[in-house]
């Protein structure tokens, strides 16, 4: 089988708003045991969502709370994220098999859209959290195809997204576009 890459530069106007998308396979052995030293939540089911109602309503609020009820109950979406003093300080979603953006396979996870609080930045929270979300998303799997996105200007998110070993960008969307340009051959 012939795999040939192909470099494609793409110009987009300095004015337009665009997404870069990463795409890598993890195995567990790929993930040090060492980034999961972070307290760690996983709601992928409306009896998780009432498990935790107190930490998600302090976070969220009751709309907020609603809407991760919903999301479990479709069985494809699942919360994590690093309670502190009562509220998630970092939180993100894992999605099965979908992606609004992007074209992603059924077996694969999209991590996003993931926030870490202004205070706790700095401290590789995010990095730690996300490490144990894949961990969590390879439970059942030997490996797994994972994808991430984060905005052109978001350094430090595209820092975190180097620690956990996701290689360089391979594909782009517009914001506000449904469809992506990929530089995959």
């Amino acid at each position: 089988m012939n795999d040939s890459r192909h470099a494609v530069d793409i110009r987009v106007p300095d004015d337009q708003r665009y997404q870069l998308v990463y795409q890598a396979t993890f195995t567990l052995a790929d993930i040090s045991p060492e980034d999961l030293e972070v307290p760690f939540v996983k709601i992928s089911s409306a009896l998780g969502t009432l498990r935790h109602l107190p930490l998600l309503k302090k976070t969220f609020g009751w709309g907020g709370t609603l809407k991760i009820l919903l999301k479990t109950l479709t069985g494809k979406r699942h919360l994590y994220g690093s309670p502190q003093s009562g509220r998630m300080v970092h939180h993100g979603w894992l999605s099965l098999g979908f992606c609004r953006h992007y074209h992603v396979h059924q077996d694969d996870i999209v991590i996003g859209s993931i926030w870490t609080d202004p205070a706790a930045r700095g401290q590789r929270l995010a990095t730690r959290a996300i490490s144990q979300a894949m961990r969590e998303g390879l439970r059942d799997r030997a490996h797994r195809t994972f994808h991430i996105d984060t905005a052109s200007d978001n350094f430090p998110c595209q820092k975190v997204i180097s620690h956990l070993g996701f290689g360089a960008p391979v594909a782009l969307y517009l914001r506000g576009r449904k469809r992506s340009t990929s530089n995959q051959g």
